[in-house]
């Protein structure tokens, strides 16, 4: 900071008019603003725009792919291996936000087939509060969130490797497999929107490339005839079991995760948190492959050429 003894200012004062000393002294004052903030610098505090936690599953399977995701903000996250995700929100989400700056939000957590679980978070004119109950004040969850599981999606595929091989006139011979799904319920019931017709598809089957992870669908017979497209779930497991006949045409060699297609009817899920999965992801489409479920079972399909 710029300082003047008594004697410099008395030389100043003997010096110049007052004109003069007027203009003098409001120049010391601004060269002092230029190298000393008025303010104490650990006042001046970053916008929070972050959040950050940690998901856990009741079956204790790997917490991936929990869609996580902010009511009234076009902002998600999927957890990793580990259940952890973070996401930053652009100064132009929080600034834009047609519900206005300030409010409480519930962040959702995700899984189609688990309970449905939120976290209420405080926004006040354009900041996120932390240092909450469930919020610490580096904008992390104090501490995992659970998620209850309530359905078992079970898929069994037999044989799990088909070796395609030419006939003697040429042609290839096609290989029959047969996919088993099925469900069961922990506690309550569930609801499963679980067709046996989708448009020409029969019985439809999704194929996700493992290598590529481009999706084929294709059409199956139903072992028994299925009278509802809905159906209600509990303890005793509802099966359905799928047969078709591969050929290359079908299918190129390579490994398949098999998908049937269903859905869990669920009336608590925002439309919001649907949208923010894609546009299709409830139609029989590659993007229903968006949609996040705990799977379990033998799901991959290894088809090979014999030569």
């Amino acid at each position: 900071m710029l300082q003047l003894s008594t004697g410099e200012m008395i030389m100043a004062v003997n010096r110049f008019s007052f004109g003069q000393l007027i203009i003098f002294f409001c120049s010391a004052w601004l060269i002092v603003g230029c190298v000393s903030s008025p303010f104490d610098e650990s006042e001046i505090k970053p916008v929070n725009r972050s959040i950050s936690g940690r998901v856990r599953l009741s079956n204790q399977i790997s917490p991936d792919d929990v869609h996580v995701w902010l009511d009234g903000f076009d902002v998600s996250a999927r957890t990793d291996a580990e259940g952890a995700f973070h996401f930053v929100f652009p100064a132009t989400v929080i600034e834009s936000n047609e519900r206005g700056l300030s409010g409480s939000f519930n962040l959702y957590y995700y899984l189609a087939n688990f309970k449905l679980e939120k976290t209420s978070i405080v926004i006040v004119n354009g900041e996120l509060i932390y240092a909450s109950e469930q919020i610490g004040s580096g904008g992390e969850l104090k501490k995992p969130q659970l998620l209850v599981q309530q359905m078992e999606a079970n898929t069994i595929v037999e044989p799990q490797m088909v070796w395609y091989s030419d006939m003697p006139n040429g042609d290839t011979n096609f290989q029959t497999i047969e996919i088993k799904a099925s469900f069961r319920t922990f506690q309550d019931t569930s609801i499963i929107y679980f067709p046996t017709r989708v448009g020409k598809k029969t019985g439809p089957l999704l194929f996700r490339n493992i290598e590529t992870n481009e999706v084929t669908i294709l059409s199956s017979l139903i072992d028994n005839f299925v009278f509802t497209q809905y159906d209600t779930v509990t303890s005793i497991p509802l099966e359905r079991i799928f047969q078709l006949n591969l050929t290359p045409d079908d299918l190129a060699p390579s490994t398949y995760e098999v998908i049937p297609y269903f859905r869990v009817v669920n009336s608590d899920v925002p439309d919001g948190l649907i949208e923010s999965l894609g546009e299709d992801v409830l139609k029989l489409s590659p993007d229903y492959i968006m949609m996040p479920v705990k799977r379990v079972g033998r799901r991959l399909l290894t088809l090979k050429i014999l030569k």
